[in-house]
């Protein structure tokens, strides 16, 4: 049987000082995750409370292993100033030197103008060394365009071609890209994510998630933003 848990754990990882890091590409910024937004939108899935088992997942994941034993290592005792002992309460919690758990934002089965609310809100509260994670699990609508990794140049060359006065057929089935549902298909347009949809909020740093069938739309969409022309 695995014993390995999701979180870090001192018993299975390297101590956090060893860990590789990414050589930064133009200065060091010290960035650090500390807001996750963790939605989850399906009509049949199994959650307690609100939840689910997928956001639970990533609840493991980001969170630091409580390692209790390391932290009265740092100088903690489990008597206080009087000489009385006490049972002390950092002994079930983790290491007092691992970094802070990022604040986390469950959101279940909202609508896309609460998602997008609440990405604004954390965005603005964003520190200047604080970096946001953002983990979406939905089902997703595969475009009638035929969009895939494969084919997503195409969207510069198009973009380039555009005419602001031309006139756009919402309604063409060519038209339709990619998406992720959150809330009921009749209302296709006002129920959808799109990849553009977050674009205004690539102007902080960003780590997405897409949990879907359709995440390579997201993929591929954000990947051509930042490509050198």
């Amino acid at each position: 049987m695995n014993m390995r848990p999701l979180r870090y754990s001192y018993a299975f990882d390297p101590p956090p000082d060893t860990l590789p890091t990414v050589p930064p590409t133009v200065k060091k910024r010290g960035l650090v995750l500390s807001d996750a937004i963790l939605c989850s939108y399906y009509h049949n899935e199994v959650k307690f409370t609100d939840v689910t088992i997928d956001v639970f997942r990533m609840l493991q994941c980001l969170e630091w292993e409580p390692c209790g034993s390391f932290a009265l290592n740092n100088g903690y005792s489990a008597h206080d100033e009087s000489g009385q002992n006490h049972p002390n309460l950092l002994k079930d919690l983790r290491d007092a030197a691992l970094p802070p758990n990022p604040l986390k934002t469950i959101l279940y089965r909202p609508s896309v103008t609460h998602f997008l609310t609440v990405l604004a809100t954390k965005c603005e509260e964003l520190p200047s060394n604080g970096m946001m994670l953002i983990y979406l699990s939905a089902a997703g609508q595969v475009g009638s365009s035929g969009f895939c990794p494969d084919t997503g140049e195409k969207v510069v060359s198009n973009f380039s071609k555009f005419d602001i006065s031309s006139t756009v057929h919402t309604s063409s089935e060519e038209d339709k890209e990619a998406c992720l549902w959150l809330g009921c298909r009749e209302s296709e347009g006002s129920n959808c994510i799109y990849p553009c949809d977050l674009i205004p909020f690539t102007r902080r740093p960003l780590f997405l998630v897409i949990d879907s069938s359709v995440s390579y739309a997201f993929k591929a969409g954000l990947f051509i933003l930042f490509s050198p022309p």
